[in-house]
């Protein structure tokens, strides 16, 4: 028997002979199983390949990341926006050149999942692993050897210099 099986039969046990209604108690005993129960995981490590990369909305991880990088990006954009030009900017354009490429690439997948025909979708995930991959890579040249990325940003609100003769 797996591991979590066990941890849901022995969470469910313990929590029939409380009273609540169905719903809330099978959602209670698959939260209990994996927070209280002895056994948790087959101890297996989880590995990221490729295919976890290409299918990045089919995952527990993938999703988690999603969602928290949603949050971190309603912090960091203005943050950096607002701190620009600081020393504390160069870190948050590294952030930034990462996160919103990731938080777009697992975004499309979802959309790719929802949309694109099943027999185009290994195509379609691989065409947008390339494309944020590249957007990743230049992103980073921006940022490394570049203005950054919040510089670049507010250089397009700012007023162009008149070169006077």
């Amino acid at each position: 028997m797996h591991c979590t099986a066990m941890a849901t039969r022995r969470a469910s046990s313990v929590l029939s002979s409380l009273p609540s209604s169905g719903a809330l108690l099978n959602r209670t005993s698959r939260t209990n199983a994996f927070l209280h129960g002895r056994c948790i995981s087959t101890g297996q490590p989880k590995k990221v390949n490729v295919q976890s990369l290409v299918e990045a909305d089919s995952g527990a991880v993938g999703t988690k990341f999603y969602h928290l990088s949603n949050t971190a990006l309603l912090v960091a954009a203005p943050l950096a926006l607002f701190l620009s030009p600081s020393p504390l900017t160069f870190p948050l354009d590294l952030f930034l050149g990462v996160a919103f490429p990731v938080h777009g690439h697992i975004g499309i997948n979802y959309i790719i999942s929802d949309y694109v025909p099943r027999a185009s979708r290994p195509l379609a995930r691989y065409v947008l692993l390339g494309a944020t991959t590249v957007t990743v890579l230049g992103l980073l040249k921006l940022n490394l050897s570049g203005p950054g990325l919040t510089e670049t940003y507010k250089s397009l609100w700012r007023a162009e210099k008149k070169e006077e003769a």
